[in-house]
């Protein structure tokens, strides 16, 4: 698939480099699946997860960029293995490896757009709606990183909806943001959002802006929103992942960090990372794409990375608590 001429609206920078270690299934069975982006433009290939034993499952569309995560042949990350030790189907979708993209493209802003990626999303629901296996009331979509954590709250508006939604789902009961960009400003007021959505940010995370995100919680929920913000102490972007799940790989030995010191790893600072921290999105449409020019002046380079298992562990019981208390509700009868 050829890059379009035009920057992508969201998918602002690449994630940091890292080398991911292989993690065990356990009682998981996972096979590849082909299934169709919701605009049928795309044929995409997923992962698709599932707890053994008898009964309709909850599931969650999983959108995760793991190319943009480290090299090629990558381990699956952990959403395959605890999403269904919790008792949920998982569909993992890397809208970058569907298409055949490697690692380059992350930082390629004509790349993907949004609508590809809430195209992705909803192809996935429709997937899973199909399958008798699953209960399609109960389905949760979770994204991470800077464009896709911010695509993952844009696709609850009415436009996402309007545009993609199938006759034959529900819809998404929910939505999970992790780490999304939110230097966004609308036109309009914030577009109104139909089921819980939650955010989950780090503190002194330098490439993804967690005031932003709270500005952003404000405002949607004076919409009426069902929108809450986590925000974890002194975290920084990457906190999600529980080590050894990924192993930080420096570069560039030469690089040095801001303070003139060379790269730590604890944090990792990378500084070839586009960043765009210091910018703001305007909006008129979710689907809006933007002039290369309006990044000008706002732009930098550098982002730092930091694992911490207590951050994980945390952001991991965080996760299952909401997931259970808003899509048991959902329990098909």
């Amino acid at each position: 698939m050829r890059p379009k001429s035009s920057i992508s609206l969201l998918f602002l920078g690449s994630a940091l480099s890292l080398v991911h270690v292989g993690v065990g299934i356990g009682s998981t069975t996972c096979s590849e699946v082909q299934l169709r982006s919701a605009d049928h433009s795309t044929q995409l290939t997923a992962e698709f997860c599932l707890p053994t034993g008898d009964g309709v499952l909850p599931a969650v569309v999983d959108l995760r960029p793991r190319t943009c995560e480290g090299v090629a042949g990558i381990a699956p990350g952990w959403e395959q293995t605890a999403l269904p030790s919790w008792g949920y189907a998982v569909l993992a979708i890397d809208s970058f490896a569907a298409r055949g993209l490697g690692s380059k493209a992350c930082d390629d802003l004509s790349a993907l757009g949004s609508r590809d990626l809430i195209a992705d999303a909803y192809g996935g629901l429709e997937f899973l709606s199909l399958d008798r296996r699953i209960d399609e009331k109960r389905v949760a979509l979770l994204g991470f990183g800077a464009g896709v954590g911010a695509v993952v709250i844009l696709a609850d508006t009415a436009e996402a909806r309007d545009a993609f939604s199938s006759r034959r789902s529900s819809g998404f009961a929910s939505f999970f943001a992790v780490a999304p960009y939110c230097n966004i400003r609308f036109v309009d007021p914030p577009p109104r959002l139909h089921a819980p959505a939650r955010i989950f940010a780090g503190e002194k995370d330098d490439f993804e802006p967690a005031p932003r995100c709270v500005e952003l919680t404000e405002a949607m929920r004076r919409q009426g929103a069902d929108l809450a913000i986590t925000v974890y102490p002194n975290a920084r972007g990457g906190f999600d992942i529980m080590p050894p799940d990924v192993t930080p790989v420096l570069q560039d030995h030469r690089a040095l960090h801001p303070g003139g010191t060379t790269i730590s790893t604890h944090p990792q600072y990378a500084p070839w990372v586009k960043n765009y921290a210091n910018c703001t999105i305007t909006l008129k449409s979710v689907f809006d794409r933007i002039d290369p020019t309006s990044l000008d002046g706002c732009e930098r380079r550098g982002a730092h990375f930091e694992e911490s298992a207590d951050t994980a562990s945390q952001f991991q019981s965080d996760l299952r608590r909401d997931l259970g208390a808003i899509l048991r509700g959902n329990a098909s009868r």
